[in-house]
């Protein structure tokens, strides 16, 4: 794990582990830095946020389809 961050929870150390390693792959090192000081001067609301951008037009139906597409189905005894 990460030793620049940590945290007593170790769920979230390892969500903070997984986002800042899914940030490295995505931007460069200025752009990740970029990225997070705005977040944090921003006072970012992620809520707010996807619910203003994350399925703006969207249906449901369309939601549920780009779902099924990044992660895998798993059975919960209702299709049985």
């Amino acid at each position: 794990m990460n030793n620049l961050v940590k945290y007593k929870d170790p769920q979230t150390a390892a969500v903070m582990s997984v986002g800042m390693k899914a940030l490295r792959q995505a931007l460069t090192s200025f752009e990740m830095e970029l990225f997070l000081v705005t977040v944090k001067k921003e006072q970012f609301d992620y809520t707010e946020w996807r619910r203003d951008n994350l399925w703006v037009g969207m249906t449901a139906d369309e939601i549920f389809e780009q779902a099924a597409k990044h992660f895998p189905q798993k059975s919960f005894g209702l299709d049985e």
